[in-house]
């Protein structure tokens, strides 16, 4: 009698690197995904370290039907069904999620949970399948805290001296009503005209946050 094997799906979740509050992409990506009729998925995150933006599908395999995908607590939960099933060829994403990132995090497969991590056919019959999870690195904004010798700048004269946090590592920019201040690129500005006066602070990261 001969028997049939199914084709052994895999999933990875990819790895995404950048600042506090940046919105940054994760790609979901698969292999071996062949008739494939129903998927369903949940990856869980530490909490508080990710907001959930937007899903954007890649494979037009699985335009028939719409994606469920909704954030629950530490949890993002992908599902998928269609009484057409779907080849989706190997190494092409998924889809894509986007997300607004907040702290580092590992991004694991519930794997334990009965129906969280699964595929089916257009049988109902369930896919074998093995899971690669993910990673979100997060690094911190620099610190900007500014602060003034005087309250205001008289227009008839007087000066004050503008400050905010001094860390050799940090790289500093002054701007007055937008625009940047030649020369002035350290953690303090003397300040001899009025108007708006911001600076930009970057840290080794690439990070930046402006008073």
């Amino acid at each position: 009698m001969p028997i049939s094997f199914k084709q052994r799906i895999s999933v990875s979740l990819g790895s995404s690197v950048g600042c506090e509050g940046d919105t940054l992409e994760i790609p979901v990506i698969i292999s071996g995904a062949r008739e494939v009729g129903a998927v369903s998925l949940v990856f869980a995150f530490n909490a508080n370290s990710l907001q959930l933006v937007d899903w954007i599908n890649s494979a037009p395999q699985t335009a028939s039907n719409q994606w469920f995908v909704n954030q629950v607590g530490n949890e993002i939960r992908l599902a998928w069904f269609s009484l057409q099933s779907a080849n989706i060829p190997d190494g092409q994403p998924l889809g894509v999620l986007k997300v607004v990132g907040l702290s580092s995090s590992g991004l694991t497969w519930d794997l334990v949970t009965p129906g969280n991590c699964e595929f089916g056919d257009e049988e109902a019959s369930s896919i074998p399948a093995s899971f690669v999870s993910g990673s979100l690195t997060i690094h911190p904004l620099p610190s900007v805290q500014l602060t003034a010798s005087a309250q205001a700048i008289c227009p008839n004269g007087g000066v004050s001296i503008l400050s905010t946090v001094a860390d050799p590592s940090y790289t500093y920019q002054w701007y007055l009503n937008g625009q940047p201040l030649t020369g002035s690129t350290g953690d303090s500005h003397l300040a001899g005209q009025s108007g708006l006066y911001q600076v930009k602070v970057t840290n080794t990261n690439g990070c930046t946050r402006w008073s």
